[in-house]
């Protein structure tokens, strides 16, 4: 592996919680709109600009994930660079999607944005499932991080990945092997 892939994936590696929580703030915007445009009785307002935050909250899961790739490949090495690829797939698909439901929310392109689903929508399908499956498999099979986080991945799910993150960063991996060793020792 390059030098310069070792540093971007060390970069993600310690600011994948930042993805996360960033992905986890945009999800809740997206609500937010979604929630008033069911409140005011306009279902479509809003919908372009809502779909541009979905595609911007996965971008941003699709970078906190990627971020687990460096602890994960030692010990599961081609779930790891299958779900790697899968994810990076995900994370092209969802910057078209952002990028277009902005341009159209803009009017920068005309139209809806129903013509250009077909652009993005195989890359986002394939991306969270097999991306975030792939994650959560190579987790519950190396035992690095604990079940819930590596559950939350199997389920495609950024916003409780984020959760997750938080806690596993507080119960280091060593700290764990080294107590369920000496559990099984006495």
């Amino acid at each position: 592996m390059s030098t310069t892939i070792k540093r971007i994936l060390t970069t993600l590696e310690e600011r994948r919680a930042l993805a996360f929580t960033i992905a986890g703030v945009v999800f809740a915007a997206d609500l937010a709109i979604l929630l008033f445009n069911l409140s005011a009785g306009t279902e479509n307002q809003f919908m372009d600009l809502g779909q541009a935050f979905i595609g911007t909250a996965w971008t941003a899961g699709f970078l906190g994930l990627l971020g687990f790739y460096p602890s994960l490949s030692d010990r599961s090495r081609w779930l790891t660079r299958i779900g790697a690829f899968f994810s990076v797939l995900g994370f092209v698909a969802m910057v078209v999607m952002a990028v277009v439901s902005f341009s159209v929310f803009g009017g920068l392109l005309g139209g809806s944005l129903e013509p250009y689903v077909p652009l993005f929508l195989p890359g986002v399908f394939l991306g969270i499932v097999f991306g975030f499956g792939l994650f959560g498999v190579a987790a519950l099979r190396s035992g690095t991080y604990t079940a819930p986080w590596a559950g939350s991945c199997c389920c495609s799910s950024a916003p409780s990945c984020s959760i997750s993150e938080r806690v596993s960063w507080r119960c280091s991996p060593t700290s764990r092997r080294s107590s369920v060793s000496s559990r099984s020792l006495s």
